[in-house]
């Protein structure tokens, strides 16, 4: 923890403000292991123990020198009264906000306390924000939400040469027996990570991998207290191989010895991506980062942004990740430092595009970009709420019964896409492709079996239909 020793040598108490409670606990747990005095004020405490803690900090011979907080809680009215008094009395020392890109990603609107925390400025203390990503606009965002003018910015680069970044497709169904089968065949005896979106996911993840003989365990905020601390200590000390997990499980948890780090579903940006992927190989040592991704995932977290009032942020962060996982040419650790705004260094080869050493045969497809658009249009008068299946099975020309029932093999462009896609899943990754670039969007029609339902509609084709751009692909 970079702010341990800075704090600790000025006298005072340090407030660090932490977003997730098992890193809270984690952290504290490693300072006192070191003879600091430390708490935290979280929800695993009861009201009692609240009042204690509050009472605790308050007495005039406290020696806490950390209280790990979160941004809810620092900003009640309760932790501000006790802020009032030890400020009066000299006591504080620095506000430390961990994890700060949690500002820009988490503040806008998951947890909106965090763009109240500028309210600590009042009682003139230094502050410190610290994170593993951040893009030139997130410092931005920092710096204004925590009222930082001017701020000194101390940048290393993000890149870690011990991890191994491969991206394996996600099978359209079983993807959980997948995912324990390379456990089981790859990292067998190893201890490792299973991030998943759902918290119902964890669970099942974890049965997955103890069918095949993987000792395992799960971790999500929906648990018990307790229970969440039991199941994270025994993978922490090593009594289990592996944790299935959502995000409430990660940032900033420094366990050395574990080899893997594998995302059953496609995070929601490429900054979750590098904080999750880079617990691993935290002791230098190797560490194999694997992701799973399937174009269908993308729709999880459109339902999440759709009930968003400001979502173009999100939408943005979404397509990067996309873009890390549809790309098949640039090192994905260049690609990493491309998207921070870093010098790309060299191919890392170790990942699976230097591994294959791929070269990339990029073609003009803008006549079939047209005919894609042309024939979404013309489907979309018998069928308004059309599938991207339909569409592209459409467009190849298939004589299934659902597309000959609706009459989708009387329109124009039906079997246009035969002379150039040898397949349907060909035609599929082509349309997936003009939806990341927005030629075509992905609309939320509802839940079937906890899946979400896309149906399309036209995107930004003006351009595109008036031959004012081009569109180049690589099959």
């Amino acid at each position: 923890m970079a702010y341990t020793l800075p704090c600790i040598m000025k006298p005072g108490l340090a407030v660090v403000i932490s977003p997730l409670m098992m890193l809270m606990c984690d952290q504290v747990a490693r300072l006192r292991g070191y003879g600091i005095n430390t708490c935290y004020y979280n929800t695993l405490l009861s009201d009692c123990k609240w009042q204690n803690i509050l009472h605790n900090l308050k007495q005039p011979n406290c020696q806490y020198q950390f209280v790990f907080v979160s941004p809810e809680a620092v900003t009640t009215d309760s932790f501000q009264s006790c802020l009032d008094t030890l400020s009066h009395e000299k006591r504080l020392n620095v506000f430390v906000v961990d994890e700060a890109h949690c500002v820009d990603t988490w503040g806008k609107d998951f947890r909106p306390a965090y763009q109240q925390l500028g309210v600590l400025r009042k009682y003139g203390l230094p502050f410190v924000a610290l994170t593993g990503t951040a893009t030139k606009q997130t410092m931005q965002t920092i710096s204004v939400a925590l009222q930082m003018a001017n701020p000194e910015v101390v940048r290393l680069p993000c890149r870690r040469n011990n991890l191994c970044f491969t991206l394996v497709s996600k099978q359209e169904t079983k993807a959980k027996d997948q995912v324990a089968r390379i456990v089981a065949s790859d990292f067998d005896g190893l201890c490792g990570i299973v991030y998943c979106a759902r918290q119902a996911d964890t669970v099942e993840m974890a049965f997955e991998l103890k069918e095949k003989g993987v000792s395992a365990t799960y971790y999500h905020a929906g648990m018990e207290g307790g229970e969440r601390i039991r199941n994270a200590s025994s993978w922490l000390e090593d009594k289990v191989h592996v944790i299935c997990c959502t995000n409430a499980f990660g940032m900033g948890i420094d366990k050395t010895g574990f080899r893997f780090v594998i995302h059953l579903t496609l995070p929601s940006s490429l900054e979750d991506y590098i904080q999750e992927s880079g617990r691993g190989g935290r002791d230098g040592e190797y560490c194999s980062c694997v992701l799973l991704f399937r174009f269908g995932d993308r729709s999880f977290h459109l339902r999440n942004i759709a009930s968003l009032p400001s979502n173009e942020a999100n939408l943005s962060l979404l397509n990067s990740i996309t873009d890390f996982c549809m790309q098949k040419s640039l090192c994905r650790q260049q690609f990493i430092a491309k998207y921070f705004e870093e010098e790309l260094g060299d191919s890392c080869k170790c990942c699976d595009i230097c591994q294959e050493e791929r070269v990339e045969e990029v073609k003009d497809f803008t006549l079939h970009a047209k005919n894609v658009i042309e024939c979404l249009g013309q489907l979309r008068v018998l069928q308004p709420k059309l599938k991207l299946t339909d569409l592209a099975m459409t467009y190849m020309g298939s004589k299934a019964k659902v597309i000959i029932t609706q009459g989708f093999h009387t329109v124009g462009q039906y079997g246009k896409g035969k002379e150039q896609f040898l397949n349907i899943n060909n035609v599929t990754k082509f349309i997936q492709f003009l939806i990341f670039k927005r030629f075509i969007n992905e609309n939320i029609r509802g839940l079937e079996e906890r899946m979400v339902m896309t149906y399309l509609t036209c995107g930004n084709v003006a351009d595109l239909v008036d031959s004012r751009c081009q569109v180049f692909y690589s099959i």
